[in-house]
């Protein structure tokens, strides 16, 4: 089946949703506490370091970057809370397996959930985590760092890849490979669409990121630096597909970016939107 195809059937089994939670959120007192004490928690830890956790009354911290089976001991302590309860995460974290990231998301989704970035949330952070949030805060001079996500297009290099690979090793099979890499593409697609959706953004967030991989190299240029590995965009940007916050005050030109960046020790080229 054509790509563009199977992509027009996905959309057509999604909507953009409104995110609707019947229980209260966290009052102002209770996310200032949980503000200031993951704030103590997270001083001395490595941004880094393995994805760790820290429970704190009313809320949970979050540091580090996120490994395969992650998910399974922060459900765990997700779980110690009462799930009609409102709830603060304050989340520190360049990213990491998608899926782990998703699980964590969709349980954040299923509770009166205040999310909040410090510092830095990149990659399925920002994809899965954030947004997950009923209330969303991203704290003054937090990155928050988008690459895309799952798409089928990633699919495009991957027989050419196999091909070459089947040279060096008669043992693969490149037909069964390719079919079951594509159908657990799909599958990831299907689950992330069905994420936004319920979270009330656009499942086209992600495929329209993913454009500017698409593009001639003056058009990408207009819009970032040119090798930009990640992209910090502006608020009005992401609110076409939904994606809003309460409050959101990132560095908001290139400059100030770069000086973070540089702070924060990260080596991918980080792009301020152009829009």
């Amino acid at each position: 089946m054509p790509k563009r195809l199977i992509i027009g059937l996905l959309l057509s089994l999604v909507s953009v949703g409104t995110q609707v939670h019947a229980a209260p959120l966290a009052p102002h007192a209770q996310e200032a506490a949980v503000i200031q004490a993951c704030l103590d928690w997270l001083k001395p830890l490595d941004i880094e370091a393995p994805l760790s956790t820290e429970r704190v009354e009313g809320g949970l911290c979050l540091n580090g970057h996120i490994q395969a089976n992650d998910d399974k001991p922060v459900l765990a302590q997700l779980d110690a809370f009462d799930k009609a309860a409102p709830l603060v995460v304050v989340v520190r974290s360049s990213g990491g397996e998608v899926n782990a990231a998703m699980a964590i998301g969709e349980s954040l989704l299923d509770r009166p959930t205040t999310v909040i970035a410090e510092q830095l949330c990149a990659s399925s952070c920002a994809n899965f985590l954030i947004t997950a949030g009923h209330r969303r805060i991203v704290r003054p001079d937090a990155l928050l760092l988008y690459h895309g996500a799952t798409t089928l297009d990633q699919l495009d290099q991957l027989l050419p890849q196999l091909q070459a690979s089947a040279v060096q090793d008669d043992t693969l099979n490149v037909a069964d490979t390719f079919l079951n890499t594509y159908n657990y593409t799909v599958e990831s697609i299907s689950r992330q669409d069905a994420f936004l959706t319920k979270a009330g953004i656009s499942p086209t967030l992600f495929r329209w990121m993913d454009l500017i991989n698409h593009m001639t190299p003056s058009e990408a240029d207009s819009h970032c630096p040119p090798d930009s590995a990640v992209i910090q965009y502006p608020a009005s940007v992401l609110a076409r597909f939904g994606l809003t916050f309460d409050e959101y005050d990132p560095p908001n030109i290139q400059n100030d970016i770069d000086v973070l960046e540089h702070k924060l020790g990260k080596k991918a080229p980080i792009c301020y939107w152009r829009d």
